[in-house]
């Protein structure tokens, strides 16, 4: 993934660079569907909250990658890509 390579300030460097390796190795490399630029960055982990409001809510965690140039976003499961999820901070 030549181009997943941008650091922002709301995910940790050393998380991201472990993102950008897993998407890597999963052979993440192709251009934007809406500008065709090359240039992607990790911008955040998200959790995708599946079920709906009549079902208990399950938890997809993700991933989100950004087109640098039109921001167009996807979203990687991270089990998918094989990275361990994230341990939630508790405070106290």
């Amino acid at each position: 993934m030549d181009a997943v390579n941008k650091e922002t300030d709301v995910i940790d460097p050393d998380r991201s660079q472990q993102l950008v390796d897993a998407l890597t190795r999963k052979g993440v490399n192709q251009p934007c569907p809406r500008c065709g630029s090359r240039k992607f960055g990790v911008v955040d982990e998200a959790d995708l909250r599946l079920g709906g409001t009549e079902h208990p809510q399950a938890v997809l965690p993700t991933v989100v990658v950004a087109c640098d140039n039109c921001g167009f976003v996807t979203l990687h499961a991270t089990g998918a890509l094989g990275v361990p999820e994230l341990e939630a901070a508790v405070d106290g």
